[in-house]
C-alpha cells in the first residue's frame, strides 16, 4: 500500500472511530434519557445508568479491557490529564449553566412557535432532583465522549 492510501486509511480510521465513540455515549444517553422522562420522571434512574456507561467506555478507551493489542495504543491515545478540582468544579459549573441556558432558550421558543411534537415532556417543576441530576449528567455526557472522539 503506498504512503498516500497509507495516510488516507489512517484519516478515515480516525474517523470511523471517533464517530463510534461520540455515538456509544451521545445515543447512549438519549436512548436511555428519554424512556426515563417519559415513563418514571419522578426516579432518575438514567443518570446512574449512563455514569456507569461512561466509566466503561472510559476505561475501555484508557486501556482496560480487550484486545490487549490495542490495549497500549488506547492509553497513550486518551490524552485526559487530571486537572485540580479548582478547575473541574469550574468546567463543571459552566457546563451545566449552558445546558441551563439551552433549556431556558428551549422554554422560550417553545412559547414563541406554537410545536405538538412534545407534548409528552412532563412538568418538571414537580422533580427538581430528576432535572438537577439531568443537567449535571447532560453536562458530563458531551465532553466525555467528544474530547475522548475528538481529542484523543
Amino acid at each position: 500500500m503506498s504512503t498516500i492510501l497509507k495516510k488516507l486509511w489512517a484519516v478515515v480510521w480516525a474517523f470511523i472511530l471517533s464517530f463510534l465513540i461520540l455515538i456509544v455515549g451521545q445515543m447512549a444517553w438519549s436512548a436511555l434519557l428519554i424512556p426515563n422522562l417519559a415513563k418514571s420522571p419522578a426516579i432518575p434512574w438514567s443518570v446512574p445508568a449512563m455514569a456507569v456507561i461512561l466509566w466503561l467506555l472510559w476505561r475501555y478507551l484508557g486501556g482496560k479491557w480487550w484486545p490487549a493489542r490495542t490495549s497500549e495504543a488506547r492509553r497513550k491515545d486518551l490524552r485526559a490529564n487530571r486537572v485540580s478540582g479548582a478547575v473541574y468544579a469550574w468546567s463543571l459549573a459552566a457546563g451545566v449553566s449552558a445546558v441551563i441556558a439551552l433549556a431556558g432558550c428551549w422554554i422560550v421558543t417553545f412559547r414563541i412557535v406554537k410545536m405538538d411534537s412534545i407534548q409528552w415532556v412532563p412538568d418538571f417543576s414537580k422533580y427538581p432532583l430528576t432535572m438537577a441530576l439531568v443537567v449535571i449528567m447532560a453536562s458530563l455526557v458531551s465532553p466525555f465522549t467528544e474530547e475522548a472522539a475528538f481529542r484523543g
